[in-house]
């Protein structure tokens, strides 16, 4: 059963489910607007490489914004839960006309690809590859006046050229069909992969197919990478030399071989457009498909999955000038945002966008003033390195930032972060009558991000200090083994602290989480020994209960065995046997399974004295 809400937004359906998620239909009840919710699924929403590439295909669909791509909306947290909001799209994929036996004249090939190349060259100038460029992750969405515009979507496993990656060398991710030969080797990709992938898309849908179809995975991958596709005038009666030309140098083996960008194949497609509708004599139209060849109107909205990329040097620097970008909102990082009531929060793309515009006007507007202020340069950088860490805290009367952070604090989609806010009042106005209860709520903001990064460790991870170590094994054994987790969190409450340890905590509880002291988790360990005690003495009472069970039911064995070998005294015959078979099995059990209990000893004993008898 799908859950009622996400954020603002009430579920109305499940579009569909995967291995990393499920995307739903939602509506916003106050402005009645549709929306695609990609959520994570429950089980991997602690995994923190996961997660980092949840926020990945966050950040670039934030980085992007064209009529062509399914836009991005909102993100954030319900009940641990990350998800993200998009810009529905009604319609049907290119993928879905194919298969109902959809084929698509030269002209509407062109018409479709020319919308994509215009998306793929924002995408290409931003630093993004695609990476997953198919039929299925084109959409036609209708427009007024019964025309179509193609939507992108899916740019679940784009990157950003700048960014680390989030796979090993050589892990293939894609669709086979679908693929770039330096895309299925797994080796690094560049904006010239998409081009490929467009190349395939156009043969399919001229074709009715790809190039490559059928049989295994490797077999399709080894055939990206080595086998010469057919060219299309080969395949398709009356193509044009020029447009089958076109589509074999952009299914060229080697990317150098490809024409150079998405602009250079656009302008070229509309070229050879003309010359076509020259030769028969008719006037060229605009490049935006009328219909698409299948009739349908199927809801889908397609979502889903992440590699490395280079590029130019300008598209390189784009994409460093993104990520850096990116990597300054802390409020809209899932893994980063500080959720005080464990479990959920939302934020919007407006809200960052308002806050990036005012961010902009306020820092150019500090920049014209220090450029004034020439002979107080050494006050000027100071003031803005402080205005970086937190704009329009500087020249505010305490009482006002104080209004600010106890704000920041009682609203969870609030897109101020109260650690740097706390350190730069505290830097400010150590004396101040507010500053001794800042400083313990960045102590208990501190305690409780250390906390949550701790349980989202991978269990390969390196602990930096005996004292994490301790506490990452505590937290891993809670369940299975309450009493050894106990045990290790006592230990690290008997480690040394060292002098003035908690200092850094109380004024600058930000940089505390990424250097933790001692003292830290001797505090996060007296938390824990709360909730596990409990669980401990129950699995110590569970365990009395175990073996005086055992116990008994030898004991019990043993006494069966004795009473049938005094009825044997009695009987005589098959049933005289019967009786001392059945009781030298009972003793041998007892014997064999009890053996190393000590708890049963007495009962073993007495197994083996009766035995004796046996011999």
């Amino acid at each position: 059963m799908p859950p009622e809400s996400f954020g603002p937004y009430r579920v109305v359906r499940l579009l569909g489910r995967g291995g990393m998620g499920s995307v739903y239909e939602g509506i916003d009840p106050a402005t009645s607007q549709r929306v695609a919710i990609k959520t994570l699924a429950v089980h991997l929403s602690d995994d923190e490489g996961v997660r980092r590439r949840f926020q990945s295909e966050i950040d670039v669909l934030l980085s992007l914004r064209h009529p062509g791509i399914a836009g991005l909306l909102a993100w954030g947290e319900e009940n641990g839960v990350p998800f993200f909001s998009m810009e529905f799209v009604p319609g049907r994929t290119l993928e879905q006309v194919l298969r109902s036996g959809g084929r698509f004249s030269l002209k509407d090939t062109a018409a479709v690809a020319v919308e994509v190349l215009r998306v793929l060259k924002v995408a290409h100038d931003t630093g993004v590859v695609h990476r997953d460029l198919k039929p299925a992750n084109l959409m036609f969405h209708e427009m007024p006046g019964g025309k179509f515009r193609v939507k992108v979507t899916d740019f679940g496993i784009a990157k950003l050229y700048g960014e680390g990656g989030h796979t090993r060398a050589g892990l293939v991710i894609g669709t086979p069909e679908y693929m770039a030969p330096e895309q299925a080797a797994g080796r690094a990709i560049d904006h010239r992969a998409d081009l490929y992938c467009l190349g395939l898309v156009m043969h399919a849908m001229v074709a009715g197919h790809p190039p490559f179809t059928g049989g295994a995975v490797i077999s399709l991958l080894d055939r990206q990478q080595n086998e010469e596709p057919p060219r299309l005038d080969a395949v398709v009666a009356d193509v044009p030399v020029g447009f089958a030309d076109l589509v074999a140098r952009l299914l060229a083996k080697s990317p150098s071989d490809r024409p150079a960008n998405a602009t250079a194949v656009q302008r070229a497609l509309e070229g050879i457009v003309a010359t076509i509708d020259s030769s028969r004599g008719t006037k060229p139209e605009a490049s935006s498909p009328k219909t698409p060849p299948a009739s349908g109107n199927d809801p889908s909205v397609v979502a889903s999955a992440p590699t490395v990329a280079g590029g130019s040097r300008s598209s390189d620097r784009r994409a460093r000038e993104v990520a850096t970008t990116l990597a300054m909102d802390h409020g809209h990082r899932l893994a980063d945002a500080p959720q005080r009531d464990g479990s959920s929060s939302f934020v919007t793309v407006d809200a960052v966008e308002r806050r990036r515009s005012s961010e902009r006007k306020t820092k150019a507007m500090i920049q014209t003033v220090f450029g004034a202020m020439a002979c107080l340069a050494v006050v000027g950088v100071v003031g803005g390195a402080v205005w970086y860490v937190v704009p329009g805290m500087i020249w505010v009367p305490p009482e006002q930032q104080y209004d600010r952070i106890i704000a920041s604090l009682e609203n969870p989609s609030s897109l101020d972060f109260p650690c740097p806010l706390i350190a730069t009042f505290l830097a400010a106005h150590p004396t101040h009558a507010k500053a001794e209860e800042l400083a313990m709520i960045g102590h208990e903001l501190a305690l409780e991000m250390l906390e949550k990064r701790s349980r989202r460790r991978m269990p390969t991870y390196k602990p930096t200090s005996e004292a994490e170590r301790l506490y990452l094994e505590a937290l891993h054994s809670v369940r299975g083994a309450p009493r050894d987790a106990l045990d290790r969190l006592k230990t690290i409450k008997d480690l040394p602290s060292g002098d003035g340890e908690a200092d850094g905590v109380l004024t600058d509880p930000c940089g505390a989480v990424g250097h933790p002291t001692v003292h830290m988790w001797k505090e996060l360990a007296g938390r824990l020994i709360k909730v596990v005690e409990p669980l401990a003495a129950k699995d110590r009472q569970d365990e009395r209960e175990a073996k005086a069970n055992e116990r008994e039911i030898a004991a019990d064995m043993v006494a069966n065995a004795k009473t049938l070998l005094e009825q044997s005294d009695r009987l005589t015959g098959v049933e005289r046997v019967m009786a001392v078979v059945r009781s030298h099995d009972l003793l041998k059990t007892v014997k064999d399974e009890y053996k190393d209990l000590e708890h049963c000893r007495e009962s073993v004993a007495e197994a083996e004295s009766l035995l004796e008898k046996f011999r």
